[in-house]
């Protein structure tokens, strides 16, 4: 979480944020599957899904952000 929100300080892209917490979840299940002993693979399985329904849902603002055209949050 922390890591998204400095993704969205820096950024000022909400989904650049909402991205963030959708791999980094993966990512964290994914070195607890290959590090801790007894890890359940559904775990696995279940931050996969989770992230590819992030990214699937969020193609429009992908789109945006390649071409540069996503909208910026300005905090103040």
């Amino acid at each position: 979480m922390p890591l998204a929100i400095l993704a969205l300080y820096f950024s000022h892209y909400a989904s650049v944020g909402t991205l963030t917490v959708g791999v980094g979840g993966l990512l964290v299940l994914l070195i607890l599957r290959l590090t801790a002993p007894g890890f359940p693979a559904v775990h696995l399985l279940y931050g996969l899904l989770a992230a590819a329904c992030v990214v699937w849902t969020l193609r429009p603002n992908i789109r945006r952000l390649l071409r540069g055209t996503e909208r910026r949050i300005t905090l103040w």
